[in-house]
């Protein structure tokens, strides 16, 4: 038995498109679902969300900057500080050093 039997089979197979594409009648919901089309249940509940923000939290929303939350775990245990480097679309980085006293309300995540 050489090499060439052993790749024979490998040879042989052809592609099988999926059976929904072949038969219309096995399509069904997932096969068209966008998860990211926005439908009227959204539109509203975006709306109750908009009701309950501050006016200073609707000037924030309106201001057009982007908000990042980065949340932290202390997986060792050990209250050490964080550094963390930001790179900006532009190249530049800067580094932002959070001290170890960010544990002092709890010691395995922030924000708790």
């Amino acid at each position: 038995m050489g090499l060439s039997s052993l790749r024979s089979p490998r040879r042989t197979f052809a592609f099988h498109p999926l059976s929904s594409l072949r038969a219309s009648a096995l399509r069904d919901f997932y096969n068209t679902y966008d998860e990211f089309v926005v439908t009227e249940q959204d539109r509203a509940e975006y709306q109750k969300f908009l009701a309950g923000l501050t006016d200073r939290q609707k000037q924030l929303l309106q201001s057009g900057l982007n908000f990042y939350v980065v949340d932290l775990k202390n997986i060792g245990g050990l209250v050490m500080p964080v550094i963390l480097q930001i790179e900006y679309a532009d190249g530049t980085k800067e580094e932002l050093r959070l001290r170890a006293e960010i544990w002092r309300y709890n010691n395995a995540a922030y924000p708790s």
